[in-house]
């Protein structure tokens, strides 16, 4: 009984801010429509825009919203699940013999993140190998593909699923609240400056408190956005910002940076037409990812992954001429060092004027002159 009471009282701990943002929502919707557009706002062509613009981004916004909370992380691959007393079997055979069992293993599931010691990462929780942007959320109890963060807004992980979600209720939000601010600014400063007045209501109170909330959630969203941009922009997750991925080669923030274009298809896709809906159209399966400069890791994924045909595009099309071009560039470098080489040696070279010419030419004569008189001799 107590075990489940705690249960219980997690869920609803857990529940309470979604419950808040939609309460939110709900005495905004009254405040904006009801008190200011209806009772208001004086003229009817005012109110019949102010309401036509307002209601698309108000279902725009509840979409994504809703949909960020409702989408479940995709689970990892059967192929990446080890128990325990495997894996252990495993470390025992690779310290008594000359085997590299977990090496091999992650070159066949493409694994090329590394743990802090260089090991390969395994959730002993899950009993898993974790995938690449791979980990383990504490509060959900399962390993996340791609986990960017766990949300307490939407009481869910952000990650592979439902980033381009969760981007979008961003999105607009920072609409939904610019427009409410900007429409509701007038009757503000209106009733703020009659504040005090016989006829004050609860209707002005309404309008005050809605321009109040409008700006303080467009700033605090618009912070939050331009953080989650700025991570979109070089392909990071909120939890690679905090703590560098590492690889064989070692720590690397932009290994997933395959190009700007790139980055952002790899969520929100290559369909334009689609970027504004809250519905799935990201690249990949959430577990291989494009490396930025390795050709050699992007060839084994070509070869682990010949289903994932966007994937594949991504790779051929934009990492190998990073590579192709990062080799000219050291080529050129490498010529143009030489270059340089030559024409400081020409440079270092001393200049003999006239004068020095003709002692060396007289040196030069007095010792043939002393040749040919040994020879005589």
């Amino acid at each position: 009984m107590g075990k489940n009471q705690r249960l219980g009282s997690c869920c609803v701990v857990r529940w309470s801010p979604v419950v808040f943002i939609l309460a939110m929502i709900a005495w905004s919707y009254y405040a904006y429509v009801i008190q200011l557009c209806i009772y208001t706002v004086p003229r009817p062509a005012e109110r019949v825009v102010y309401l036509v613009i307002y209601h698309p981004l108000l279902i725009m916004l509840l979409w994504s919203f809703l949909t960020t909370i409702f989408t479940s992380s995709a689970p990892v691959p059967p192929e990446y699940y080890r128990s325990a007393g495997e894996v252990e079997r495993m470390r025992v055979v690779e310290m008594t013999s000359s085997g590299n069992n977990f090496q091999s293993l992650a070159t066949k599931l493409s694994l090329f993140s590394r743990t802090s010691t260089g090991a390969v990462r395994y959730c002993e929780i899950c009993e898993c190998f974790k995938p690449d942007r791979t980990h383990h959320c504490s509060v959900c109890s399962t390993c996340v593909l791609k986990m960017d963060h766990h949300c307490p807004w939407v009481n869910n992980c952000i990650s592979f699923t439902n980033h381009k979600f969760f981007m979008l209720t961003l999105v607009y939000t920072l609409l939904l609240t610019l427009y409410v601010t900007g429409t509701s600014l007038q009757y503000f400063i209106l009733f703020w400056i009659n504040w005090g007045d016989i006829n004050q209501d609860m209707q002005e109170l309404h309008i005050v408190f809605l321009c109040i909330c409008s700006v303080v959630f467009l700033v605090a969203v618009c912070s939050l956005f331009c953080f989650h941009i700025q991570l979109l922009y070089y392909n990071r997750t909120t939890l690679e910002s905090l703590r560098t991925p590492i690889f064989e080669s070692g720590m690397d923030p932009n290994k997933f940076n395959v190009g700007h274009y790139a980055n952002f298809t790899q969520v929100f896709g290559s369909t334009k037409l689609l970027w504004g809906l809250p519905v799935f159209t990201g690249l990949g399966d959430g577990v291989h990812f494009p490396l930025r400069n390795d050709e050699r890791i992007n060839q084994s994924l070509n070869k682990s992954n010949n289903n994932q045909q966007p994937i594949m595009s991504m790779k051929t099309v934009l990492v190998q001429p990073l590579v192709q071009s990062r080799s000219l560039d050291v080529q050129q470098s490498i010529n143009d060092d030489d270059d340089d080489d030559e024409r400081r040696r020409i440079l270092m070279k001393p200049h003999r004027n006239d004068n020095e010419h003709e002692a060396e030419n007289e040196i030069s004569q007095s010792d043939n002159g002393a040749s040919n008189v040994s020879l005589s001799r």
